[in-house]
């Protein structure tokens, strides 16, 4: 995967659909993507396969510059093991911060608590008036 789709530094490149709902399609069809796009291609594609896949959320100091990075894991004759679909950064540094979700789905939460929370507070207001 890493020979034929280019990676790309920053943020997931704005294309035809807003960052937080570009899908594997999207990073393949354009051909280039940042580690999530990596990693949600390579997802797919295990799962396709049959291979149970998640998203695990990583510090990767072996990155240069070090960074947050996105990788898989694949579970293979009963264990996880991590991939890194971009190459870019050793498995021997990568330390985990959540698996699962990416930042994405994260900041869709966020996004939607605080939506009810202002909510609550204009009932609130209303009640007071």
């Amino acid at each position: 995967m890493h020979t034929r789709i280019a990676t790309t530094n920053g943020a997931t490149p704005m294309t035809t659909r807003p960052r937080d709902t570009r899908t594997a399609l999207d990073a393949y069809e354009e051909k280039k993507g940042v580690c999530r796009d990596f990693s949600h291609l390579a997802i797919t594609m295990l799962r396709a396969l049959e291979v149970p896949a998640r998203l695990v959320s990583v510090y990767a100091p072996g990155l240069s510059p070090m960074d947050f990075h996105a990788v898989v894991e694949a579970h293979v004759d009963g264990q996880w093991l991590a991939l890194d679909a971009t190459r870019l950064a050793p498995r021997s540094t990568l330390l985990r911060i959540a698996t699962g979700r990416d930042a994405a789905a994260e900041r869709r939460e966020h996004h939607q608590q605080a939506r009810g929370i202002m909510g609550h507070l204009h009932e609130l207001a209303v009640m007071l008036r």
